[in-house]
């Protein structure tokens, strides 16, 4: 992010309050990697969250298909004509996959949009200058 008008003075940046960088007109004029500046966000939190909700999803799925359908195939060559294991599998199939559709309604659950402001606020003497040197830009992902 580069600033317009190149201001004169330096710029402190307040980024959801996590912290607070100042950075002077040569480090502005090029533009300001925000990724870099401020490496804790307020995306972590929520990426927290789904990545648990993920990793859960993953496991369960792993583990279904490796630990339990997989083996599906050798109890139906063992009992290649009973219908009652033919079934019962069947049934445990139908129900390891429905519970796998409801990891995966609440990955999609986890996904929220994250509001947050960047406030940059002009500096003159390590005061504020006026209201109209104070520029506030939000983005909702």
């Amino acid at each position: 992010m580069s600033v317009a008008g190149k201001p004169r003075c330096p710029r402190r940046w307040h980024h959801l309050g996590l912290c607070h960088k100042t950075f002077i007109r040569a480090e502005l004029e090029p533009g300001i990697n925000l990724a870099d500046a401020f490496p804790t966000t307020p995306f972590a939190a929520s990426f927290a969250v789904l990545e648990r909700v993920i990793a859960v999803k993953q496991n369960r799925e792993t583990q279904t298909i490796k630990g339990i359908i997989t083996n599906f195939r050798t109890l139906q060559s063992e009992f290649a004509d009973d219908q009652e294991v033919t079934a019962a599998t069947d049934t445990l199939r139908r129900k390891l996959l429905e519970r796998n559709a409801k990891d995966a309604v609440a990955a999609r659950a986890a996904v929220k949009p994250v509001v947050h402001t960047i406030l940059i606020v002009g500096k003159k003497g390590g005061v504020s200058v006026a209201d109209k040197d104070i520029y506030l830009l939000t983005d909702t992902t």
